[in-house]
């Protein structure tokens, strides 16, 4: 077990590069929204919001691949494959399933607007297992209940990732502007990297995983051999009732503390 203090000339650093983050960030969100004359309104009809479902049925598939520009997605557990969505008429997604595997584009047509509520939901059985998900979202949350699958791939630049009662082989999660939440969920190997958010397991169940935050604390609470996290600017809290001498750890806190089981290690735990 090693403890370290943190030097000033890090956390100065560490600020400093996190006010140049926020400042980027508020630009591009400025730039994408505006540069119009106007946020929420449009000339055109078929930009408009409907607050109605369109309801898609398609054939069998055992993979995803999504590239969603906005909107809210939900991936459950139901009888068969299903899709609704509901998008204004220029930015409707294009739906296709090729050799068993399920592709979905979505691209925002416009700038004028917000996404106004828009939003998807994929419904899969559990049973078959699905081999990949492969989601890229640049606006807009993840939501994952009841999936499984032996390969999980999410990016998403600008909402959260959660992520419940689900079973993977491997998962790679990344989220730019959002936090990442995993309950009850069980995968052999895992990555997870938060860049402006924290990350949050509770009752997971892996053999390793390696989570990074910039910008937020990482809480694991579960079952696991080896775990690695590190973050920036946060606290990482671990907890765990499997015996503490047979798992690996490599945590570290540049601006926080590191905790397993209740006590606070310093900023690093290394066994």
């Amino acid at each position: 077990m090693e403890q370290n203090n943190k030097p000033t000339w890090k956390n100065i650093y560490l600020i400093v590069l996190t006010i140049v983050t926020i400042v980027c960030i508020v630009i591009g969100i400025f730039n994408w929204t505006s540069g119009f004359s106007g946020w929420f309104w449009s000339d055109d009809d078929d930009d408009a919001h409907t607050d109605s479902m369109t309801i898609v049925d398609t054939e069998a598939f055992d993979s995803m691949e999504l590239d969603l520009d906005v909107g809210d997605l939900e991936i459950v557990a139901g009888d068969g494959y299903q899709i609704q969505y509901d998008y204004p008429k220029k930015s409707e997604p294009d739906i296709k399933v090729e050799n068993g595997r399920l592709v979905v584009t979505q691209k925002q047509k416009f700038k004028r607007h917000l996404y106004d509520n828009y939003k998807m939901i994929i419904t899969v059985p559990k049973d078959p297992e699905m081999k990949s998900l492969d989601l890229n979202m640049d606006m807009g949350s993840a939501d994952l209940t009841d999936v499984y699958a032996k390969n999980l791939t999410v990016e998403a630049d600008m909402g959260g990732i959660e992520i419940a009662n689900s079973e993977f082989g491997v998962i790679d999660i990344a989220a730019d502007m959002g936090s990442i939440t995993l309950d009850n969920v069980i995968f052999s190997q895992g990555s997870c990297e938060a860049d402006m958010g924290s990350i949050e397991m509770t009752g997971v169940s892996f053999e390793r995983v390696v989570c990074t935050a910039d910008m937020g604390s990482i809480d694991i609470d579960g079952s696991f051999e080896d775990i690695e996290a590190d973050c920036s600017m946060g606290s990482v809290t671990i907890t765990t009732t499997e015996d503490l001498d047979k798992i690996s750890f490599d945590l570290s806190a540049d601006m926080g503390d590191v905790t397993v089981n209740g006590k606070d290690q310093g900023n690093k735990y290394v066994r």
